[in-house]
């Protein structure tokens, strides 16, 4: 039987890591608005969205090779509405523990903490898109999907033999757990 894995974003911090590399998005008329940390954007972050769970976003580019290997839904364009410039990448991103936490210890007020950029320039902001996988399960044969109707509730998934590509696509910022 083929075996599928769980995609998710790179672990980084806890909470304080998913804020920093994901941020939130929020769909407005057929695109989303990111507000996340500026000026650099991992290749690829799992932002929540409410009413629509975690989305995957990356590149144009990458987006474009991934649904030549597994079809998607739906590519919606990204942009980054709101950015906070912190340069958490240069921070130790082996280390156990973000190298600044907000005054008050709560990871979302690293926004809160920060001066907004409103429609930042960002070179990579126009290139973003967000993959909406099919609904499947493991028997479908589908090579990705979600596993919920309701995409609050899924979780994203791949089958092994889009690995090598993944891992190629997006590199350490991506991670993957076993069924």
């Amino acid at each position: 039987m083929a075996r599928y894995l769980k995609l998710s974003q790179r672990p980084l911090w806890g909470d304080y890591g998913d804020v920093l590399i994901s941020g939130e998005a929020e769909l407005d008329d057929d695109r989303f608005l990111l507000t996340r940390t500026i000026p650099f954007v991992p290749p690829v972050f799992f932002p929540l969205v409410p009413g629509h769970g975690n989305i995957c976003v990356t590149s144009r580019e990458a987006a474009g090779r991934f649904a030549e290997a597994a079809p998607v839904e739906s590519t919606l364009p990204a942009f980054v509405g709101i950015g906070f410039a912190i340069d958490w990448h240069t921070w130790d991103l082996d280390a156990e523990d973000p190298q600044e936490y907000p005054e008050d210890g709560d990871p979302d007020s690293y926004f809160l903490d920060a001066s907004p950029v409103v429609n930042p320039p960002s070179g990579r902001a126009h290139e973003l898109v967000a993959l909406v996988l099919p609904v499947g399960n493991p028997g479908a044969g589908l090579p990705a999907f979600r596993d919920h109707e309701d995409v609050s509730l899924a979780d994203l998934w791949i089958h092994e033999d889009l690995i090598c590509m993944v891992k190629e696509l997006w590199g350490d910022w991506i991670a993957f757990e076993a069924e």
